[in-house]
């Protein structure tokens, strides 16, 4: 399977997030098998680490998911794109 991507706008332990080349209000996290778990597993362990982040900020973000592809070793999340302003408003609050 071959996708192509937009510029990289951020990333983290378990996944690199780029914009959707087709539609630019849209990224892509792409989740990467890192060992023997499932790729299912590392995209449950992410989605917990963004409850327990929102969870300590006092913040709730909803980003809605549009599709999800998924191989045996790679989970491309499709979701919309914040605004940058509105992410920072976030970004400031939760400093």
């Amino acid at each position: 399977m071959s996708l192509q991507f937009g510029k990289e706008v951020g990333s983290g332990v378990h996944a690199h997030v780029y914009l959707n080349p087709d539609e630019e209000s849209q990224v892509v996290k792409v989740i990467e098998r890192l060992c023997h778990e499932s790729i299912e597993w590392h995209v449950c362990h992410v989605m917990e680490e963004i409850e327990r982040q929102n969870s300590a900020a006092r913040v709730n973000i909803t980003i809605p998911v549009i599709r999800s592809v998924v191989t045996d070793d790679i989970a491309y999340i499709y979701m919309e794109r914040l605004e940058k302003t509105f992410q920072q408003k976030i970004d400031t609050y939760v400093r």
